[in-house]
């Protein structure tokens, strides 16, 4: 599983749905968010209220392929991103699984199913329900996002399992999907923050066979091939996932992130005696690790710890 930061990742593209779409949905959502609430005494009171501004609000919305509902409560996919957006994934599945029935050929349903699934773990039912909306429709880019995103979550859960060279295969098929992506929409931070991961998850690769050619075998011909290949991920890494981090800059995990993408960078540097481009790359971890304390948790142990790690480092280059 990703950092806690993914666990917010598909709901931003449920935005991205909505808008390319070309469909209100997102309209009521918002109409339904910023609607004053009442005063209620209950939980119960409240939530028949507000399914009540959502049933209004859905009556008032057309879409180009989602058709009104006599009983949107049980049907309609606006009620369901309205819980999507509640975290309340089985619920929301429950529902986009009837509207599926009525309209099995829905991109839009599709999609938003594999979003439920995605944010339950269900990764590879999720991914073919992405494919399945894809298929449907090629030029739809929630799906072709989400199938990207998803496949960077099985590579993390092949990699923890050992499964090397799948997990490799999952990150190289993640980055081809999320760097079209980035094409398509290139300021979509979704798809910037999956490309670094998926970058950076091929990049530790050939960081692990770089050093392994040259410290166990003494090839260091390919053991230089491995880290230039590294490095370039990394540069790759880096570049999109401060593009992430400077949007939101209280995501302790994208700069833990990009702090240690910038000290794996200075190991091989180092190994590699490049020792103006590893100090280079130290000094950028430091920093990074340092706006952890500054900005986000002056009490975070592990920056503290790896800024002392790069210090001694440093002294000695």
């Amino acid at each position: 599983m990703l950092d806690k930061t993914y666990s917010n990742l598909l709901l931003i593209s449920i935005i991205v749905i909505v808008s390319l779409s070309g469909c209100n949905l997102f309209n009521s959502m918002k109409s339904i968010a910023t609607a004053p609430a009442r005063k209620l005494n209950t939980d119960n009171q409240k939530r028949e209220a507000q399914a009540k501004k959502e049933k209004d609000a859905y009556h008032q919305t057309k879409t180009l392929e989602t058709p009104i509902y006599k009983a949107p409560n049980e049907e309609n996919p606006t009620y369901a991103i309205s819980l999507m957006r509640r975290r309340e994934f089985k619920q929301a599945l429950t529902i986009l699984e009837k509207c599926l029935k009525k309209n099995p050929k829905n991109p839009e349903f599709l999609s938003l199913k594999g979003d439920c699934l995605f944010q339950l773990s269900k990764f590879k039912e999720a991914k073919d329900a992405y494919i399945a909306s894809r298929n449907l429709n090629p030029s739809y880019y929630p799906a072709f996002l989400g199938i990207g995103i998803v496949t960077l979550n099985i590579a993390k859960q092949n990699e923890q399992q050992g499964k090397t060279q799948l997990a490799l295969d999952n990150y190289t098929e993640s980055l081809k999907l999320l760097r079209e992506a980035n094409k398509i929409l290139p300021n979509n931070l979704t798809a910037s923050y999956g490309r670094a991961h998926a970058a950076a998850g091929i990049g530790n690769y050939y960081y692990q066979r770089a050093l392994n050619l040259k410290r166990i075998r003494n090839d260091l011909q390919g053991a230089e091939t491995m880290c230039d290949k590294a490095i370039n991920l990394y540069k790759e890494a880096i570049s999109y996932g401060t593009n992430y981090s400077s949007q939101y800059r209280k995501q302790v995990g994208a700069r833990i992130f990009l702090a240690i993408i910038h000290y794996r960078s200075g190991t091989l540097f180092k190994e590699f005696s490049q020792r103006q481009m590893a100090k280079i790359a130290f000094n950028n971890s430091i920093l990074t690790w340092k706006s952890v304390l500054r900005e986000i948790d002056p009490n975070n142990t592990q920056a503290k710890s790896e800024i002392k790690k790069c210090e001694k480092i440093l002294q000695g280059l």
